[in-house]
C-alpha cells in the first residue's frame, strides 16, 4: 500500500469515511457497505489507521474507526482522493 498504486477497494473504503467523517464504524459495517470481503476491509482499516488516515478505538464489541481530522494533510489521503476522482471520471464515460 505504500506504493504508487491505489486500488478501487481503497477508494471505496475511504469514500465511506469521507461521507460520514464523524461516525465510528466497525469493519463489518464497512464490508457490508462496500461489498468487499471482510479480511480485505480489516487489512485496509488497520493499514489506514497506521498511516494516520483513520482514528481507531477499542470497544467491548471490537475496533471502531473514523476519519482522522489530520487525514487531509497526509499525502496518501490526497492520492486516494485523486484516484477516486479519476475512477469516477472513467466510469462516467
Amino acid at each position: 500500500m505504500t506504493g504508487k498504486k491505489v486500488s478501487a477497494e481503497q477508494v471505496k473504503v475511504m469514500d465511506i469515511f469521507n461521507a460520514e467523517p464523524l461516525l465510528w464504524l466497525d469493519s463489518k459495517t464497512v464490508a457490508n457497505r462496500t461489498n468487499i470481503p471482510g479480511s480485505t476491509v480489516r487489512h485496509l482499516l488497520l493499514t489506514f489507521s497506521k498511516f494516520g488516515l483513520l482514528d481507531r478505538t477499542d470497544t467491548s464489541a471490537g475496533y471502531r474507526y473514523r476519519l482522522s481530522p489530520s487525514a487531509e494533510n497526509h499525502n496518501y489521503f490526497l492520492r486516494v482522493k485523486e484516484a477516486a476522482h479519476l475512477l469516477r471520471t472513467a466510469v462516467a464515460f
